[in-house]
This record gives structure tokens, sequence and C-alpha cells, in this order.
């Protein structure tokens, strides 16, 4: 077993309560879902139905703006 000592950014109070007291289990669930393989089904992701933007109307609010 290795000690890693981290830097945080935030108050460790702050992290300690996100972690909801359990400090360890937490940042150890990140590393492992941060290391964890994924597996991206790329049919899928590109298959999704698309916002459909109504740019005409986008643009006309902002002229009604000025």
């Amino acid at each position: 077993m290795s000690v890693i000592t981290i830097r945080l950014k935030r108050p460790k109070s702050e992290v300690v309560r996100a972690s909801r007291g359990n400090l360890n289990q937490w940042i150890n669930g990140l590393i492992d879902h941060a290391l964890a393989p994924r597996e991206t089904d790329w049919n899928t992701h590109f298959k999704k139905e698309r916002r459909s933007i109504d740019y005409d109307a986008v643009l006309k609010a902002r002229r009604d703006e000025r």
C-alpha cells in the first residue's frame, strides 16, 4: 500500500462535506470512475435526436432587443 498526498483547491471542510464523512471511499470512487474502461457506443451517440434551433427567431429576438 502506498500513500498519495493531494493538494486541495477547495477548503477541506467542503470536500469532507461532499464526501459525506467518508473521504477515502469518496476519493477512491472518483479514481475508479476516472480510470475505468469506458464502453462508448458511438452509433447511439451519433443517432441521438438533435435540438432544432430556429435561428431566424433568435436573430429576430436579438434585433428586437436593440
